[in-house]
């Protein structure tokens, strides 16, 4: 079954205006995996970070049960892009939203001055990759995620 996120990773990775290093990609747990593994298998390492949405602007295990949306609003949903130093958005349109999806999704036509839109692929599913405006990033992405197993949180380190 062809997802569509292997011509978005190779679009993407080929294109001189995606060289931010931190992605997010929105889709459900399949389509975020798939576009994770794509990237990784087209890059050498160190490249991009790539963030799950499920991950970063949600809490849930690793079966995605008990969900719990960690943004609620457009205003949410773009704070937590900013603060993450999200370049490039990654969008699965197809895909069965939860709140954190429809937040999101409704932040990028809400705000289209803070979303550059970069191309739509068509396969199985609609995905529109997009890039977010420089003036709209700034200082050091710092990136923290909860990881239940461990009972605490993930950070990366403050410059």
């Amino acid at each position: 079954l062809r997802l569509g996120f292997s011509e978005v990773a190779q679009s993407l990775l080929s294109e001189p205006q995606v060289s931010r290093p931190v992605m997010m990609v929105a889709s459900d747990a399949v389509g975020e995996g798939a576009f994770i593994a794509e990237v990784a298998m087209r890059e050498n390492r160190p490249g991009h970070y790539v963030l799950r949405g499920t991950k970063v602007l949600a809490d849930s295990n690793w079966t995605g049960f008990p969900y719990k949306s960690l943004v609620h609003s457009t205003e949410d949903a773009w704070r937590t892009l900013k603060a993450t130093g999200v370049g490039i958005l990654v969008v699965d349109w197809t895909a069965d939203p939860l709140l954190h999806d429809r937040m999101l999704r409704r932040a990028v036509l809400e705000y289209p001055e803070r979303f550059d839109f970069l191309k739509e692929y068509r396969a199985h599913r609609l995905i529109k990759a997009y890039r977010l405006t420089t003036d709209q990033l700034q200082g050091v992405p710092r990136l923290k995620m909860r990881v239940p197993g461990l009972g605490r949180d993930l950070a990366t380190a403050s410059p």
